[in-house]
């Protein structure tokens, strides 16, 4: 466990399906720069798998997603008025899978 590595991003900057593989980046994003108006994003790191892997990983994303709305870490869309999420209950929720 303690090889393990962690990342830590904003989410998925670009995405992909190229020679029979999904690719994907993640990384953070970054405020626009003095005088732009969009944010620009940095890539931390690129993926590649089988279209197969990607829809298991959607799907335990999306049980993960509904356990978050039911505890409340998620609210619904009209009532969400911030981004913020309860991370460190996140991390516990996802330890306890």
């Amino acid at each position: 466990m303690s090889n393990q590595k962690i990342t830590f991003s904003d989410g998925i900057l670009e995405l992909g399906f190229f020679n029979g593989m999904v690719h994907f980046s993640i990384g953070h994003v970054l405020p626009a720069k003095e005088g732009e108006e969009t944010p620009r994003g940095v890539v931390t790191e690129r993926y590649a798998m089988q279209p197969k892997a990607l829809l298991q990983s959607m799907q335990q994303m999306e049980r993960m997603a509904k356990r978050l709305v039911e505890r409340g870490v998620f609210l619904q869309p009209e009532e969400n008025n911030s981004d913020s999420v309860d991370t460190d209950e996140a991390m516990q929720i996802a330890a306890d899978d």
